[in-house]
């Protein structure tokens, strides 16, 4: 069973950002198997890099997508992609210098942050795109 799961509740019922989804369910699936599978701390770093470019890639669609549907809280959601980022930045940061303890807050993060963020913000603009 994966650390972290996709089903139906997590879509957005938009099929391009249901996939970008899943692809970072994915990712971070991925981050958390070789975290317990004890990969090089390379190895670990690498997979979260990856993670963070893709993750950038999809704010960008998104955000493109919801320009596109006129979503009027697009600032707002703008900006939590911003604050996301910066803490994605810096949890890259403190994994490159090896802190301790940065690998089991990286995986907490990115378990936490995808969930409420499809769940509790993309949900806001899916219900708008289905209201249109």
């Amino acid at each position: 069973m994966a650390y972290l799961e996709w089903t139906a509740r997590f879509s957005v019922g938009d099929d391009r950002i249901d996939q970008q989804h899943q692809t970072l369910f994915a990712y971070v699936n991925d981050f958390h198997d070789a975290l317990a599978a004890g990969v090089e701390h390379a190895l670990l770093l690498q997979i979260f890099d990856q993670v963070f470019a893709y993750t950038q890639f999809h704010f960008d669609d998104e955000e493109a997508l919801m320009a596109r549907c006129n979503y009027p809280d697009l600032e707002r959601h703008k900006k939590l992609h911003a604050t996301l980022v910066e803490t994605v930045v810096d949890l890259q940061q403190a994994l490159r210098l090896e802190e301790p303890g940065s690998e089991q807050r990286a995986m907490g993060f990115l378990k936490n942050w995808l969930q409420a963020h499809v769940l509790g913000v993309d949900s806001k603009y899916a219900s708008y795109l289905h209201s249109e």
